[in-house]
């Protein structure tokens, strides 16, 4: 393949990725701005200057657009909290710590976009793209809780009633819940609120040797 032909090709691929990026920050804004029952293909695809015919090409549907722009960005907001519990393998109690403070952190960033979050949790729940992506990132992150939680169970930091798989599900419960107390509430704090269901896990261990 000759140099021309290269360059080409990686144009291509380079206006693909721009474009495909261009919808997904569309499809952010026009959510946010219009709530998801009135976001069309057309208006995502005029906001990002795009050929309508775009989002079936590159995403399949609009709704799979929509589960990708919203969950995506979430779980790469959310990759530090994943990351924080890799790296506890020496420390549990410390990656649960860790895990926390990055969970407050991006909750903080990102309160003007709580909203838009709610409203794809609430949509997910009807099945569709929306229900895959969400089923997804969820069940990976769960997957990452019960296995800190699991070694927070050997070391004797979470009591032996504590059962990971249940106690993973709860946590990310709460914390939709907390989503939505701080979209209600903006004078919640949410890094209190962490630290003390925090601290209500680690104290259970205590409670349960005494």
């Amino acid at each position: 393949m000759n140099e021309e032909a290269t360059h080409q090709r990686r144009s291509a691929g380079e206006s693909s990725s721009e474009t495909q990026r261009a919808l997904l920050r569309a499809a952010r804004e026009c959510v946010a701005e219009l709530g998801l029952a009135k976001t069309t293909s057309r208006t995502i695809a005029n906001r990002a200057e795009a050929n309508l015919a775009s989002i079936t090409y590159y995403f399949g549907s609009k709704d799979a657009l929509i589960a990708e722009a919203l969950f995506g960005e979430l779980e790469a907001r959310l990759s530090p909290v994943l990351d924080a519990l890799e790296g506890s393998s020496g420390d549990a109690a410390q990656g649960l710590g860790a895990a926390i403070q990055a969970l407050v952190a991006d909750f903080e960033s990102s309160r003007d976009q709580l909203p838009v979050f709610i409203q794809a949790l609430v949509a997910s729940g009807d099945g569709g793209p929306l229900g895959d992506r969400a089923r997804v990132l969820l069940g990976s992150l769960q997957a990452r809780l019960a296995e800190l939680i699991g070694r927070l169970k050997q070391h004797g930091v979470a009591a032996r009633w504590v059962e990971p798989d249940a106690m993973a599900a709860l946590i990310i419960a709460v914390g939709n819940g907390v989503a939505l107390q701080a979209m209600i509430r903006h004078d919640t704090d949410i890094s209190v609120l962490a630290a003390q269901f925090g601290g209500l896990l680690l104290a259970s261990a205590v409670d349960a040797n005494q």
